[in-house]
Order: structure tokens, then C-alpha cells, then sequence
């Protein structure tokens, strides 16, 4: 999708698409150390691992939230002008 709209924008939404590409990563990092700290704690389900997971998760929530806030508030006229329904 998002080499499509910024194609289609001619280059008006290179930083915004940019912004979220990097944020794509973050998010795709933040999954793998849920996914293992929730490996950690069903193998040992000590405090320390019960918190290594929660904290993870709370950080996980944060930046997918910002994440989707910001998609909306830039591109959602974008996405709906150049891409139709999707």
C-alpha cells in the first residue's frame, strides 16, 4: 500500500510513509521480544518473567497505538483519494 500512495502522491507523502516504514520495524522487533518473553515466562513462570512480558506488551500497545494514530491522521484522506477502498 505504501509504495502506491507514494507514487500517487508524487513524492508528497516520501517522509510520512518513511516515518511509518521505520515504525514497522520497531513494532516487528517489539513482537519477536513479546513472543519470546512470554516463552520465557510459560517456561518459568517466575515474577521477573511475568514482568519482562507486561512491560514489553505496555511498550508494544504504546507505539502500535502511535503508530495507527499517525497512519490516520496523515494518510487516511491519502489511502481513501488514491486507493479507493481497499
Amino acid at each position: 500500500m505504501f509504495p502506491r500512495i507514494e507514487a500517487a502522491g508524487r513524492g508528497m507523502f516520501r517522509e510520512v510513509v518513511a516515518k511509518l516504514l521505520s515504525e514497522h520495524e520497531v513494532v516487528h522487533e517489539l513482537l519477536i521480544r513479546l513472543g519470546r518473553a512470554a516463552d520465557a515466562l510459560m517456561e518459568d513462570p517466575e515474577e521477573a518473567n511475568f514482568v519482562r512480558a507486561a512491560t514489553t506488551y505496555r511498550k508494544l500497545e504504546e507505539v502500535v497505538r502511535s503508530h495507527f494514530g499517525y497512519e490516520e491522521t496523515e494518510l487516511a484522506e491519502a489511502i481513501g483519494y488514491y486507493l479507493g477502498s481497499i
